[in-house]
């Protein structure tokens, strides 16, 4: 019976230390997961919402581009637009670039106000010759304004 005993306390003994490697991994695992959501937390409450001001200038736009549209279409099934109405196409695109540029003006400062409340989430770099790329990637050729022979911005 000694040689029994000594397999079976030492299975107990392997069964312990089976259970404590499962207990300290199942704790360790649990605190890298607390520690993962507390940090995505605080990435998702730094990035800022948009105002109040700027969601009302976006749906100020979309009405706009709505009106637009529909007297485009009404041009394309008619062949032509009367006085008033080509009147109203052009004071809708006069229109749509005001409230473009507002739209602009509050991104800029929204931008500016994340900026200041959080420096250590943006790093300071120079643009040179050599580094125009990083630019074309983030904003596209548009913003180098080169136009299309129809006046748009040309996309390469």
């Amino acid at each position: 019976m000694g040689f029994l005993e000594a397999i079976f306390g030492a299975g107990a003994i392997v069964m312990k230390a089976i259970q404590t490697v499962n207990q300290v991994t199942k704790n360790y695992i649990a605190r890298v997961v607390n520690e993962i959501s507390q940090e995505r937390a605080k990435e998702n409450q730094a990035t800022p919402s948009p105002t109040p001001i700027t969601v009302n200038i976006q749906i100020d736009i979309k009405n706009i581009d709505l009106e637009e549209t529909e007297l485009e279409k009404k041009r394309a099934r008619d062949g032509l637009l009367k006085r008033t109405e080509l009147e109203k196409l052009q004071e809708l695109k006069k229109q749509r670039e005001d409230k473009f540029e507002q739209w602009q003006k509050a991104k800029t400062q929204e931008v500016v106000a994340e900026q200041v409340k959080n420096p250590d989430r943006y790093e300071t770099s120079f643009l040179n010759n050599d580094k125009v790329h990083i630019l074309q990637f983030h904003m596209g050729q548009v913003v180098l304004e080169k136009q299309c022979g129809c006046g748009r911005p040309m996309f390469l």
